[in-house]
């Protein structure tokens, strides 16, 4: 489970693996990797991927492709 806070996404360490801002999570080189909205994070293609409340992100369980 990862964290939030200060527009800093840190692993479970406690180390940055993103950065979000204004919708908008980048990655380490600036990329945006997903956005987020209500309490929602989705990925390029507008799936849920995590969801985030309190301070805390929460991954989705996903079904492997087959």
């Amino acid at each position: 489970m990862a964290t939030y806070s200060n527009g800093y996404v840190l692993d479970s360490l406690g180390k940055t693996i993103a950065t979000y801002s204004n919708g908008y999570v980048l990655d380490s080189l600036g990329k945006t990797i997903a956005t987020y909205s209500n309490g929602y994070v989705h990925d390029s293609l507008r799936k849920t991927i995590a969801t985030y409340s309190n301070g805390y992100v929460y991954t989705i369980y996903r079904e492997p492709k087959k």
